[in-house]
């Protein structure tokens, strides 16, 4: 398995939502997959992860 930084995992998870017209299901998978492993408590990301989430989370 690949070890991806957490900037990394958390700009993809807003990549793919931003197109989640497109192959939806797959990319939900993606996602799912992605929030799992994402830690917001990650020094690196602390202060991008609220704004992003909410960003995704209104993608509808």
């Amino acid at each position: 398995m690949l070890l991806f930084n957490q900037r990394v995992l958390l700009s993809l998870l807003q990549q793919l939502a931003c197109d989640i017209g497109n192959n939806t299901s797959k990319k939900l998978g993606w996602m799912m997959d992605l929030v799992v492993v994402i830690k917001p408590t990650d020094g690196i990301i602390t202060m991008y992860i609220r704004p992003i989430f909410e960003q995704v989370y209104s993608i509808r």
